[in-house]
């Protein structure tokens, strides 16, 4: 019989939306969980495409390789894109 829960897994949710009037209209909320946070959600915000990717390319990679921070790290919004 298989142990699922020595298995890693993980979920990062992307939802993005155009907020008209603003200069960068363009905004996304990105959700990471995994089943080492027993359902403990971490959440990001972007306002560029270049901010998304960045935020989900440093995910994957943390995911893959957890030894890159003290274990599995919450996604991080860029500097410019936190909530004030």
């Amino acid at each position: 019989m298989n142990d699922l829960t020595s298995d890693r897994a993980g979920v990062l949710i992307v939802r993005v939306w155009i907020e008209q009037g603003h200069p960068t209209a363009l905004r996304a909320r990105i959700t990471q969980s995994d089943n080492n946070t027993n359902g403990e959600r971490n959440v990001a915000v972007a306002s560029s495409n270049e901010k998304i990717c960045a935020i989900v390319q440093r995910w994957v990679a943390t995911f893959t390789h957890p030894d890159l921070t003290a274990g599995d790290g919450p996604v991080k919004a860029a500097d410019d894109d936190r909530p004030t």
